[in-house]
């Protein structure tokens, strides 16, 4: 990243609960501003949207490729719309393969 922008950006990885012991502390954090981005489980945003619990149902997707065709296409973007808009707090960037 901060070769990409020419050093206009600096970015600090801070791994293993470095900055917080679970999830829902890192929420409380980013909301506060002292955490600019976090990477969670599905399962945080279900808190705020219903919704979202959809895509962990088991046997939803027929594979890697299916799902990333959903996550990639109008469904993923509208369960980020919502995700966004509900929470008042989430910015949804990507949606990570979990093995």
């Amino acid at each position: 990243m901060e070769e990409k922008f020419g050093g206009r950006i600096e970015v600090e990885v801070h791994a293993n609960g470095e900055l917080g012991g679970n999830e829902d502390e890192l929420v409380q954090k980013m909301a506060a501003g002292t955490v600019d981005s976090i990477i969670s489980a599905l399962s945080l945003m279900t808190q705020s949207v219903k919704a979202a619990d959809l895509l962990s149902l088991p046997y939803l997707f027929s594979g890697v490729e299916h799902w990333e065709a959903v996550m990639d296409g109008n469904p993923g973007q509208e369960i980020s719309r919502m995700v966004e808009k509900q929470s008042g707090l989430f910015k949804v960037l990507e949606y990570m393969e979990r093995k």
